[in-house]
């Protein structure tokens, strides 16, 4: 008993602190017990628990100037009231607000009964209007996390070899997004030149940005190197699961043997494959494998100058073993 008197002559010491009066308010020694997470939906992230977020209660909608009381979450994204007030007719909300590297995260949430199976609440970013990038392979349309990725308001300087008159440069997630909010309304060129490991990529995108919202648009990248697709002579059709070898020797290659190639590479479901890593001159592939109960041979060559490579269509011979 003596604690509860204590705790409520606590809160009603806060809430002269406040704006609110007291006076109007009656507590009840009832609970909420929650974990916060921020939750970045644009950015396509796993949530991550709201740690040292203050969790406000109030009586205005989306107003930290004018609460009841105040928690802050813990490390794990947890908090707790007690001694919530009774509504009567009165509307309460939990309202979060929290700011990290420039970004505001807030979310309101009525408050509800404490439960053990209560849903997280999800505390969202409000970005303010930009453009997100998704950058993505030009081959295999999948998702490139890790590169850089530069925002310019003139093409012309999207032009030039680097990024040093870019308005601002983001990192592709492991979604493969770059986000650039808080953009004036206009014409962006968005640009990736960078390097995955020691292999250089490159491609742009120009976007115009709206004002009221985030603009969605696609980089594809290109990665400098040999792309090609063996098809089936006789059908017309790719095939996926072959192993392609690569010589520079023309000697070796006409072996048509993989033994002594440099490098040895594997079609994908649409019987593509790429290689990088190579130095300008002529390089030869060679098919000499059983896929299936299928043998399937060939040779062919190409001419490679440093740079990304129109896609080879590479045709081989089939027959049952």
């Amino acid at each position: 008993m003596t604690k509860n008197i204590t705790a409520s002559i606590l809160v009603l010491l806060l809430l002269s602190t406040c704006g609110i009066d007291s006076s109007e308010l009656i507590f009840k020694t009832n609970e909420y017990r929650g974990v916060a997470v921020l939750q970045d939906d644009a950015l396509q992230s796993q949530a991550v628990a709201a740690k040292n977020v203050r969790i406000y209660l109030t009586d205005q909608d989306r107003d930290t100037t004018r609460y009841i009381i105040y928690v802050k979450t813990d490390s794990t994204g947890g908090f707790f009231f007690d001694h919530l007030p009774e509504k009567g007719d009165r509307n309460f909300y939990m309202y979060a607000h929290y700011i990290s590297k420039g970004v505001i995260y807030e979310s309101t949430f009525d408050p509800v009964p404490s439960s053990p199976n209560s849903p997280p609440l999800q505390i969202a970013p409000k970005y303010r209007p930009g453009i997100r990038i998704m950058v993505k392979d030009s081959l295999s349309g999948s998702v490139v996390s890790g590169v850089k990725v530069c925002l310019f308001n003139d093409q012309s300087f999207a032009l030039g070899a680097d990024c040093s008159n870019s308005i601002a440069t983001r990192t592709s997630n492991a979604a493969g997004i770059a986000l650039f909010d808080n953009l004036k309304a206009g014409k962006y060129v968005a640009k990736v030149s960078d390097n995955i490991g020691s292999f250089p990529v490159s491609g742009f995108a120009k976007v115009t940005s709206d004002a009221s919202k985030l603009t969605d648009a696609d980089v594809r990248i290109q990665r400098a190197g040999i792309s090609l697709q063996v098809i089936d002579k006789k059908s017309k059709e790719p095939v996926p699961g072959v192993n392609v070898c690569l010589f520079t020797n023309e000697l070796l290659a006409a072996d048509s043997i993989c033994v002594n190639s440099l490098q040895t590479i594997v079609t994908d479901a649409y019987g593509k494959a790429f290689v990088n890593g190579l130095s300008s001159g002529k390089h030869y592939f060679v098919v000499n494998d059983t896929v299936k109960s299928i043998v399937f041979k060939g040779l062919t060559s190409t001419a490679y100058v440093t740079g990304v490579s129109p896609t080879l269509k590479f045709e081989v011979r089939s027959y049952k073993k």
